[in-house]
């Protein structure tokens, strides 16, 4: 859930909630058991590390389900540079030098816009039991061309949020719709 107040003119800093948790249909018989899928902790997770980002594109209705989450529907991670869209992959260097951030202050600057792993929490989400799950809370303090924002050059409305493999692996395993904020200001004409 992504969250930003608007007052009077003004936009709070955007919050990010997660939450993750193995749904009815987990089965550690081919889904893998807490240890084999990264958890040190079997007690509470039934996968660990997982990157979330989000993507640059709504998810194309027309594809089956297997397909929802592939690049040809949700696209690449977003990213703005300089406040516009860059639509091409982050290099090698520019991968390491996210991971080699120890600040927010360099996370901000080498990660991408819509890392939401490599900005928040770089060691990777878990996604607790059915019953348990894992909760995350965030606020995104970053200036307005690293930072996401519901409405804005960084508006994050009409993209998608994809859970990638257990281990920081690079498989999209899940992914998401991000609706278009405030549908409101459209009807209104503002």
């Amino acid at each position: 859930m992504f969250s930003q107040v608007v007052t009077r003119g003004s936009e709070s800093d955007t919050t990010v909630y997660i939450e993750l948790e193995a749904g009815d249909g987990w089965d550690e018989a081919t889904d893998g058991t807490p240890s084999a899928n990264g958890c040190g902790d079997a007690e509470n997770f039934a996968s660990c590390n997982h990157a979330i980002h989000i993507h640059e594109n709504f998810g194309d209705v027309s594809v089956d389900e297997e397909h929802r989450c592939d690049a040809s529907s949700i696209g690449g991670h977003f990213n703005v540079v300089d406040g516009s869209i860059d639509g091409t992959a982050f290099t090698q260097q520019q991968k390491d030098a996210c991971e080699a951030a120890t600040t927010p202050e360099q996370r901000m600057i080498n990660c991408e816009t819509g890392d939401l792993t490599g900005k928040f929490r770089p060691e990777g989400f878990n996604i607790g039991k059915k019953g348990k799950p894992a909760k995350y809370f965030f606020i995104d303090i970053f200036d307005r061309s690293h930072g996401i924002y519901l409405r804005g050059a960084t508006d994050i409305g009409r993209k998608s949020v994809a859970i990638h493999a257990k281990q920081m692996g690079s498989e999209r395993v899940a992914c998401t719709d991000i609706p278009l904020p405030f549908p409101w200001y459209e009807l209104s004409g503002r």
